[in-house]
């Protein structure tokens, strides 16, 4: 492998066949993890000419010398199980997050704030465990205001829902995935592209998306723009208003935000791509790699990236609400997948 490229931990457990977690583990001697894998991971990070970020250690290693802490300073994960994303991102990502944190010299503690009455109580738990920053992932709503936690502690977001906490936000670049998916689709011989986007009226990712469109729109010939379909927040897609909208429009191929979208058209009885061909600017689940196509939102690579930017805030003695207004964005990648056959194949379907 070229040495002057990056290789990461995703690229070791890959090559190896093995989970991230488990290429964390074995990499760091975890006896939980058998011999043999530890064995075979190892050789293929030796191979593959893998080493931990040397910047990443030495900052730490700078800055924490003397700790006694051996499994790095701690930083908290603090969630919401009570709101609507409480089950999907959260829990699935956990544990690969706290080996990433592990990998770069941090303990990740996770604290669900749905458990604790009010932010004193939370604050409380905070202290006790020594947390020395915080990361948040999607919040959709909070039970008690949380701003006093962005003066007091050096904070990122990783992604953004519809609370807006006031520190940095380390988010996916849906400008260029929405403005990359057109040309692509273009490229696959589609003209007639049918977008479906969210309108959340706060969130910076509505600017993103709108500044997309906008481009996308300007860039079309007007024979083949199509009104954009537009869902209020967290609204489902209305099978009735979808029907009216593809019946008068005619899009020969749909972009929507997410690959959730596909699920919801196919409760509908809408055949993908037999019916229409789908793609999503933002796919950010890893089982539907191959099966929809479109933007892969890798939340490990947000998540590795927002440790970083904490990492400095908590070395200059940085708060989240001092940086309240850093927004990071970060480009996903294209995956093709079965929900989208070039427009000759799409053809031969039907």
């Amino acid at each position: 492998m070229n040495n002057e490229t990056y290789v990461t931990l995703r690229d070791v457990a890959a090559t190896a066949r093995v989970g991230l977690a488990t290429a964390s583990r074995a990499l760091r001697d975890d006896p939980s993890t058998a011999a043999k894998t530890r064995v075979h991971v190892k050789k293929v990070a030796q191979e593959l000419g893998y080493r931990p970020d040397p910047s990443m250690s030495q900052l730490i290693e700078r800055r924490w010398r003397g700790k006694n802490s051996r499994t790095g300073i701690n930083l908290g994960y603090i969630y919401n199980s009570k709101g609507h994303t409480g089950n999907v991102v959260e829990f699935d990502y956990q544990e690969v997050y706290k080996d990433a944190a592990s990998a770069l010299g941090y303990s990740l503690i996770t604290e669900d704030i749905s458990e604790f009455r009010n932010l004193k109580s939370l604050s409380n738990r905070l202290y006790s465990q020594g947390i020395k920053g915080l990361i948040l992932p999607l919040l959709p709503s909070v039970p008690y205001d949380l701003k006093p936690l962005f003066k007091d502690y050096a904070a990122v977001s990783i992604n953004v829902s519809e609370y807006i906490p006031e520190c940095p936000i380390v988010m996916h670049d849906e400008f260029f995935s929405i403005t990359m998916s057109r040309k692509i689709l273009l490229q696959k011989g589609y003209r007639r592209i049918g977008m479906i986007l969210p309108d959340y009226p706060e969130s910076p990712t509505t600017n993103l998306r709108l500044g997309a469109a906008l481009v996308c729109k300007e860039y079309t010939v007007a024979k083949d723009r199509i009104p954009i379909l537009y869902l209020k927040g967290d609204e489902s897609l209305n099978h009735s208003k979808f029907k009216k909208w593809m019946d008068k429009y005619k899009p020969d191929v749909l972009l929507a935000n997410t690959h959730e979208r596909a699920h919801e058209l196919r409760k509908h009885g809408v055949r993908i791509p037999e019916d229409i061909p789908f793609s999503a600017s933002n796919l950010w689940d890893r089982a539907e790699r191959g099966k929809i196509a479109g933007f892969f939102r890798d939340n490990l690579d947000l998540f590795e990236q927002g440790i970083k930017l904490l990492n400095m805030m908590i070395r200059s003695g940085s708060t989240g609400a001092a940086r309240a207004n850093l927004v990071e964005l970060v480009k996903g990648e294209w995956i093709d997948g079965d929900s989208l056959p070039d427009k000759h194949e799409h053809h031969a379907l039907k």
